[in-house]
């Protein structure tokens, strides 16, 4: 069984204050969910929904899951 490879987000992908995307997860939907800006799990992690909507999930992703 072969896995297909998810869907990302575009290279080069930036917020308006310029600090780039780095997607680590994807939805069924198609949404994703990314680091922000450069450096390790402490960057803070949004949602990115193909909607055009986003948020902002949790300072990292040690705290994005810690309760999961």
């Amino acid at each position: 069984m072969t896995s297909t490879p998810l869907p990302t987000l575009e290279d080069g992908v930036r917020l308006a204050s310029g600090a780039r995307l780095e997607q680590f997860a994807r939805a069924g939907s198609g949404d994703a969910f990314c680091f922000v800006g450069e450096g390790g799990e402490e960057r803070p992690a949004m949602y990115d929904s193909l909607d055009g909507e986003a948020g902002l999930l949790a300072l990292g992703s040690p705290t994005a899951f810690a309760h999961y």
